[in-house]
């Protein structure tokens, strides 16, 4: 029996409970957005990814409401609720479209903010640390006020662990290291992700003398790029993701007519495997085949759930089964 599975990437809103006469009802707050890639099917896996990169510098005065969160927050948020308006949770609440995993990107800071959400629904993702005494633990990102930087440093100076995890990009790390440099510190042993361990300009710290560092292997997913470079105009004109790098590197707008930005029609010749670029070179997969890898096993995770493998008999699956997100987490750990 052939199951489908289909995986999203998408943002959210909150559910607030309202209470009529006779009965209650859930209602969605706020405009939900569908998923930017999605496909329907049996079961779904949730996704996040970064796609593009700025920063925004938000102030609050306490003179006007905050804007609704951003970003990692309010992905969570919909990956947890689903996109229906409303629905009554004195009913069976299947039209909530709420994720059974999600596959998370590999930068720690939306990982914490969507933990913190997710975490609470059972809804598995990140790994938990075994046999391992941790003194403390401790957030800070490269735009924060140089006091909390140096805080962060001041722990690092005064606790007694001698190992430090530090998984962190490059620029946070330049900081974090720049604070440190000059003050009394007794030899430390740096464990870091790929992000900065790999960085040269790094190595100017005499503190990161004897780092170890854990790189992602490279590897090439069967069948991913010519599944990329097959796509027409047809299939990229239904995302507004593709359709964006589509008319970025082709200099023209899937739209029929001129663009705003004074881009001609696309005339239908563009071909992706014409171009050279980071999208067309498949060589080189490292974080992009984990996420390969995190889709398997969830499958293979949810499969042990709702299939019954027997010798010498074809699976049996039934795609009725109610699969609560909690249900993952034990075939996952096996």
């Amino acid at each position: 029996m052939e199951v489908m599975w289909t995986t999203l990437a998408l943002v959210a809103g909150a559910l607030t409970l309202a209470k009529g006469r006779s009965e209650s009802r859930c209602t969605l707050q706020g405009t939900p957005r569908p998923a930017s890639f999605s496909q329907p099917g049996d079961f779904v896996i949730g996704g996040v990814f970064s796609i593009h990169f700025y920063v925004s510098t938000t102030e609050h005065n306490y003179t006007s409401v905050p804007k609704a969160p951003q970003l990692a927050v309010k992905v969570a948020f919909q990956l947890a609720n689903g996109i229906e308006p409303i629905f009554f949770p004195n009913q069976s609440c299947s039209k909530s479209a709420t994720v059974h995993a999600v596959v998370g990107e590999s930068g720690s800071t939306p990982s914490i903010a969507m933990s913190r959400i997710l975490g609470p629904f059972g809804i598995p993702q990140a790994a938990r640390a075994e046999g391992i005494c941790v003194e403390y633990s401790e957030a800070f990102y490269r735009t924060n006020p140089r006091e909390k930087v140096r805080r962060v440093a001041e722990v690092i100076r005064r606790s007694t662990a001698r190992v430090i995890v530090a998984f962190v990009a490059s620029g946070d790390m330049l900081v974090l290291l720049s604070e440190l440099e000059g003050k009394a510190l007794a030899p430390l042993q740096w464990i870091g992700s790929e992000a900065w361990v790999t960085d040269r300009e790094l190595l100017r710290f005499r503190l990161c003398a004897g780092s170890i560092g854990f790189g992602i292997r490279r590897s090439v997913i069967p069948g991913l790029r010519d599944f990329l470079l097959d796509l027409g105009p047809e299939q990229v004109s239904r995302s507004p993701v593709l359709t964006e790098f589509w008319e970025s590197a082709f200099g023209c707008s899937l739209g029929g007519r001129q663009s705003a930005a004074g881009r001609k029609a696309c005339d239908g010749k563009q071909n992706l495997r014409d171009l050279q670029n980071p999208y067309t070179d498949t060589s080189q997969l490292r974080i992009s085949n984990m996420v390969y890898k995190a889709v398997y096993a969830i499958a293979h995770a949810m499969h042990s759930i709702i299939c019954t493998d027997e010798p010498n008999t074809p699976p049996h699956c039934n795609t009725s089964i109610r699969v609560e997100p909690r249900q993952v987490n034990s075939p996952l750990q096996l």
